[in-house]
């Protein structure tokens, strides 16, 4: 009976170091796997696939400050796997993304049309990756609050196909 108590401690003491230390070791490894041009961007933020439970990860986004509210404008991105993630462990991807932001507005077929909802920004980037046909292409579609200090939103691929969410926050 001593030893199964013996066993069991040094299993919960092996999970909560494994727990406390890989959440640790990712942190490093992405901060050191981050671009040099892109350390000082001020949007950072961390996404999950919803489709994929184990597949999530951080990002790094240099976007114009002030974001352009006119037209398409080109954001410079560093997507980061995380560590235990089922696909690409440890993965980075350096990218570009095209980007546009359209007019917060919204009305509903029960609302009267001089009063509309004043909804948030909406943003939309877009990845396009690859050659030929069968490339990877990512939609975002995301809101931020009035002060543009927190981007919150959704993502769809295909090529592979996945859907899941993000935040960016300002730094």
């Amino acid at each position: 009976m001593k030893k199964l108590k013996k066993i069991g401690l040094v299993v919960i003491i092996v999970v909560v170091a494994i727990r406390i230390l890989v959440p640790v070791i990712n942190s490093v490894v992405f901060r050191s796997s981050t671009p040099a041009d892109l350390s000082d961007a001020r949007w950072q933020g961390e996404w999950h696939s919803e489709a994929y439970p184990l597949i999530s990860g951080k990002i790094v986004a240099d976007l114009p400050d002030p974001v352009p509210t006119n037209g398409t404008f080109q954001v410079d991105t560093f997507v980061y796997y995380n560590l235990w993630s089922l696909f690409r462990p440890g993965g980075k991807l350096r990218t570009s993304l095209t980007g546009s932001v359209a007019p917060g507005t919204s009305s509903g077929s029960n609302v009267d049309s001089d009063s509309q909802l004043h909804a948030p920004i909406q943003i939309t980037f877009q990845f396009k990756g690859g050659p030929g046909p069968d490339s990877q292409v990512i939609d975002y579609v995301a809101t931020t609050d009035t002060h543009w200090t927190i981007i919150v939103g959704g993502y769809r691929s295909a090529g592979p196909a996945d859907m899941g969410v993000f935040t960016l926050k300002k730094e």
